[in-house]
């Protein structure tokens, strides 16, 4: 992921290497091509970003949070720099929170930076198995619900053609 001009840069040389490379070595074109649309692929992402049209990154992983602070911060136009002057902290701090991908950061330095940013973070915490989850859309509250219905014994089985209001009944006792 690109998350500066500097890198920016970085990844647009070794694009024109990677694109040279394939003219002088016909047998690699394949692998070489598959790298090369990956850095095509995050120089158009940092873009987009740049130019503010994503503004929502989705974060299906504690992983995930990294990346999606650093676009937050690359869509808010802002510097590593700006960025550590808004948290109190060196610029040094961020470059090595950015690198390292948050993680040696606590879950308070995460919120900080989240809240710099004027982003939050909405979703739901959920077991590994994903097979005993239904998920739906509640359309009604304009809200994503997971319901699992081996552990919530007072909720009915809804077919797919329900509403949202009717997913969120009880069984009559």
């Amino acid at each position: 992921m690109i998350g500066n001009t500097r890198q920016l840069t970085r990844a647009k040389s070794k694009l024109v290497a990677m694109k040279n490379a394939m003219d002088q070595s016909p047998h690699d074109v394949d692998s070489l091509g598959r790298l090369a649309a990956r850095i095509e692929a995050e120089i158009a992402e940092y873009g987009s970003l740049v130019r503010r049209e994503t503004l929502e990154f989705e974060v299906d992983s504690l992983d995930a949070v990294a990346d999606a602070l650093i676009k937050a911060r690359v869509s808010r136009g802002l510097t590593q720099r700006q960025l550590a002057e808004r948290l109190g902290v060196s610029e040094q701090m961020v470059q090595k929170d950015e690198a390292g991908g948050y993680e040696t950061a606590s879950l308070s330095r995460l919120a900080d930076i989240a809240d710099s940013l004027s982003y939050s973070l909405r979703g739901w915490f959920a077991p590994a198995e994903e097979a005993a989850w239904v998920s739906r859309t509640a359309t009604t509250f304009g809200c994503d619900c997971r319901i699992e219905y081996d552990q919530v014994p007072e909720l009915e089985r809804v077919s797919d053609t329900q509403s949202s209001a009717e997913l969120l009944t009880t069984k009559e006792a």
